[in-house]
């Protein structure tokens, strides 16, 4: 009980849009960040994402460019979590039909690795699992 006292758990769920480039070429990159203790906790934020992405795409269009997501989970599920955010989900649902057309890059973290791995799940609509190297995200902290 002290333990949970000295260390109390925080959860969040962020969403942040940032525009980039010219007038005629402006494109959105949409930044998710948020915590999941267990797979039911993040499976709740992905529908989320997945709810709010739909209505961010209708909105933006073709300017909605990018997806980069952002979530620190235990440890325990994070190969859980990688593999349900990388398959391929059918047509019609926000996250798949996304994932058809654009970028979409992951970052998986955990209160022992904060800077934890990054990956590339989707480039421009192919499937596209690949690790990015971390270590310049290390020598800035």
């Amino acid at each position: 009980m002290s333990t949970l006292q000295q260390d109390p758990k925080h959860h969040f769920y962020i969403v942040s849009d940032e525009q980039t480039g010219s007038f005629l070429f402006r494109k959105i990159i949409r930044t998710v960040q948020f915590s999941a203790d267990d797979f039911e906790e993040f499976s709740n934020h992905f529908q989320r994402m997945s709810d709010e992405l739909a209505i961010w795409v209708q909105k933006n269009g073709r300017k909605a460019h990018l997806l980069h997501i952002e979530i620190e989970a235990h440890p325990w599920i994070l190969k859980r979590v990688k593999e349900r955010i990388s398959q391929r989900f059918p047509e019609g649902h926000p996250y798949g039909d996304f994932s058809r057309r654009q970028t979409i890059t992951l970052r998986l973290y955990d209160h022992l690795d904060p800077i934890g791995q990054c990956y590339t799940l989707y480039k421009e609509g192919k499937s596209f699992i690949n690790q990015i190297e971390t270590t310049t995200q290390a020598s800035s902290d």
